[in-house]
């Protein structure tokens, strides 16, 4: 009689359970990656914050210049000009754009936006910036487009680098 070949079999050994660490080297790259991704778009928003600062700091001082209530409608027009002037030359520092007379200042802030802005300004801009300051000038409908047209162009400017300037002689 034959003894039976299944009585000398032994139970299976199973081997140990797979641990999770070490993790695999494709583990590492894919950390290593999105760490470096992260590092990355933090930099690139923080530098995008810091250089729309003076948009920020604008637009606070034109929603100050609009609530103020001492000043007269004159000054207010005059505060207006001088903030946009104040964020051309921190947004283009080596343009000298506001070295222009008043009218060639607005056409620039006119083409440099992609919106239509300051059209219901009068021609005659310099009478009621520095004119004699008389009850016939003071427009409130000039004054809130003025405000309204600032604030679309502080807000979306573009950049030095897609500027289109032609400097005049």
């Amino acid at each position: 009689m034959q003894s039976d070949p299944l009585a000398k079999l032994r139970d299976i050994h199973l081997p140990e359970p797979v641990s999770w660490w070490p993790i695999a080297p494709g583990w590492w790259m894919l950390i290593l990656s999105t760490m470096g991704l992260l590092i990355w778009l933090t930099i690139v928003f923080l530098r995008r914050y810091h250089a729309n600062l003076y948009r920020r700091e604008a637009l606070q001082k034109l929603k100050f210049i609009d609530e103020e209530t001492s000043p007269t409608y004159q000054q207010k027009l005059v505060r207006v000009f001088a903030l946009l002037k104040q964020t051309v030359n921190s947004a283009y520092p080596e343009e000298y754009l506001t070295s222009k007379n008043i009218d060639s200042f607005v056409l620039f802030l006119k083409d440099s936006s992609k919106e239509p802005i300051f059209e219901e300004l009068p021609d005659n801009l310099a009478l009621y910036l520095y004119g004699n300051a008389t009850d016939k000038n003071e427009e409130p409908q000039i004054l809130e487009h003025l405000i309204t047209s600032s604030e679309i162009w502080i807000k979306s400017h573009p950049p030095l680098k897609d500027l289109k300037v032609q400097v005049s002689c």
